[in-house]
């Protein structure tokens, strides 16, 4: 099954943390492809994610992200497939796009935002200790 479009986008939950969460979604259906937590932020991590996406659901049209290096490895595999000039990676915010915007909103809504509950109240508890100089990962 050939989508249309991909939207990838990545967003970052909280340095502080140092986790991010990865997120793909099908441009046209507004499927979410896939949502990942990783630490820490890497193109090859991104790139990852993105293979076992297009092994389930083939390669995409075209692939819109953020300008962040993280997605810097996608643009080149895009590129290499599709071609250069083809319009195969975009990159730029999406904010023209309601219903992707508005899927973004909800996953904040009803996944992120319970995490950042969590580790909050871990730090207000004293549980988790940001600045105490041990690797989190």
């Amino acid at each position: 099954m050939l989508l249309e479009t991909y939207v990838t986008i990545t967003q970052i939950v909280d340095l502080r943390w140092g986790f991010v969460i990865h997120g793909c979604i099908d441009g046209y259906s507004i499927l979410m492809i896939y949502l990942s937590c990783k630490t820490p932020i890497q193109a090859e991590s991104v790139l990852q994610l993105f293979l076992f996406a297009i092994n389930i659901q083939g390669i995409p049209s075209r692939v819109r992200s953020d300008h962040g290096y993280e997605n810097s490895l996608v643009t080149v595999f895009m590129n290499l497939i599709r071609g250069l000039g083809q319009g195969s990676h975009i990159t730029g915010k999406s904010v023209h796009n309601q219903r992707n915007e508005r899927l973004w909103c909800d996953v904040f809504k009803e996944v992120i935002d319970k995490i950042y509950t969590e580790f909050h109240n871990l730090e207000e508890n004293r549980l988790f200790v940001v600045d105490s100089g041990k690797r989190r990962y």
